[in-house]
């Protein structure tokens, strides 16, 4: 059974929201810089907001909230329990952020080394490559005559489907 006589274009279904075809995600800085910069923005800007969220919760514009009902421990019972003063865990924050950007500065390879970004009939090619795989595995699951039913109705969906979403979902959680 041929798989590719089942999917007429995918690529006419368009590209998901998350995918975009420009050289870098904010133009003039580089996506090496960027995956450095964010994590360290991420964990700062969370790190910033529960501060404020645990000592001024009595405050505008978090009390409002009634956060202190939520607390697992009463304030008291942590900072006995706490034997790290905040000074000890700001360096040890910044040390391992350190070393974490220069790992990363390391090991992300600069932009001038990857290869031109895909157009969309090359993704196109590859969706088509993924064909035959969908259809096997829907033969496995449902049997061949199913499996030729839903890939004649629901070919193209199924192959976009698995191409922008299933393969890039494991391939985070793998990572």
């Amino acid at each position: 059974m041929n798989s590719t006589f089942y999917v007429s274009d995918p690529t006419a279904l368009g590209t998901p929201w998350y995918y975009t075809s420009a050289p870098s995600l904010i133009p003039g800085v580089p996506d090496k810089y960027l995956s450095l910069a964010s994590p360290i923005v991420m964990y700062w800007t969370l790190s910033i907001f529960f501060h404020l969220l645990d000592n001024y919760s009595h405050c505008p514009p978090f009390s409002w909230m009634d956060v202190e009902r939520y607390r697992i421990h009463e304030s008291e019972e942590m900072k006995t329990r706490n034997k790290v003063t905040p000074r000890e865990v700001l360096s040890a924050v910044i040390i391992q952020q350190v070393i974490q950007t220069l790992a990363g500065y390391w090991w992300i390879p600069d932009d001038a080394e990857h290869p031109p970004v895909m157009s969309l009939a090359e993704h196109g090619r590859a969706m088509q490559g993924y064909a035959p795989w969908v259809l096997r595995v829907l033969q496995v699951l449902l049997g061949d005559i199913t499996a030729a039913r839903l890939m004649k109705s629901y070919g193209s969906h199924l192959v976009y489907c698995v191409y922008w979403w299933l393969v890039p979902t494991f391939q985070a959680f793998l990572a």
